[in-house]
């Protein structure tokens, strides 16, 4: 992968009930030839149906224990 360069789009599925995501910070990357076979791990915070600020871990993998 060259800098500069997409070799993939992601999109990571809303959190239940949220109104606002943001913040995201990475905890992990396993990159394993391009996206969709890597694994993301990351935190963020989402607001709730009652305006509530919660915090999150997200994670996309193409398998699902996350290896």
């Amino acid at each position: 992968m060259k800098g500069g360069e997409s070799s993939d789009t992601v999109t990571f599925e809303s959190t239940l009930d949220s109104i606002n995501e943001g913040s995201p910070s990475f905890e992990s990357v396993n990159f394993k030839n391009n996206l969709k076979e890597s694994s993301i791990t990351l935190f963020y915070e989402f607001q709730n149906f009652m305006r509530k600020t919660k915090v999150a871990k997200g994670m996309m993998s193409p398998n699902p224990d996350g290896d």
